[in-house]
């Protein structure tokens, strides 16, 4: 990783830790050029505005999450198999990144958060379409909007990764495979 690589993820490493700690308000810039060891002009090298930064932010976490959800994607799989594959390490990449959980829970609905989701990432979220529309096909799945189906299990599955993140359960390999069982058997037919 070349120095330049190195401040500009320390900046977005410093604006997640400050942005978990405090609000969105209270994180200024000066605050995260401080906690990132840089300089206020290292952070406009970067970054045109706040906004731009937390969007940034925002939008690669949101591509390490998508990208995990679908490594090692068994495609010609059936449709429970997938489902559970891309389920299960969504749950286990938000547990050993609970910052980031917590980040992507505040700014998801946020005015100030701009996403951008490139075409690789399209083309890879629209797996998830492919396995709704074979499941539906196969009459395995209830016949819901298909603009349902992600926010069921997503809901699901993510108030049982806060709790976790909160310390009042504990979602082990056991425990995340119940959740998805039951998220499946939420929308299945």
């Amino acid at each position: 990783m070349t120095r330049l690589q190195n401040k500009r993820n320390a900046i977005l490493k410093a604006t997640l830790e400050l942005l978990i700690e405090y609000d969105l308000q209270s994180t200024s810039m000066t605050r995260i050029a401080t906690h990132a060891n840089v300089g206020m002009g290292t952070i406009y090298n970067y970054f045109e505005s706040k906004e731009a930064l937390v969007s940034t932010l925002f939008n690669e976490i949101h591509h390490a999450m998508i990208t995990t959800m679908f490594t090692n994607y068994p495609e010609q799989a059936g449709i429970q198999e997938r489902f559970f594959h891309v389920w299960r390490l969504k749950c286990k990449y938000f547990i050993e990144h609970p910052q980031e959980f917590i980040f992507v829970e505040r700014f998801t609905a946020s005015p100030y958060v701009k996403p951008n989701i490139d075409k690789t990432l399209l083309n890879t979220l629209a797996q998830l379409d492919i396995m709704f529309e074979d499941a539906k096909q196969q009459g395995l799945l209830k016949q819901l909007p298909k603009s349902f189906f992600i926010p069921i299990v997503n809901g699901s599955l993510g108030a049982l990764i806060r709790s976790h993140v909160m310390g009042t359960i504990v979602l082990d390999e056991d425990a995340i495979e119940l959740a998805i069982h039951a998220c499946w058997d939420a929308v299945k037919s």
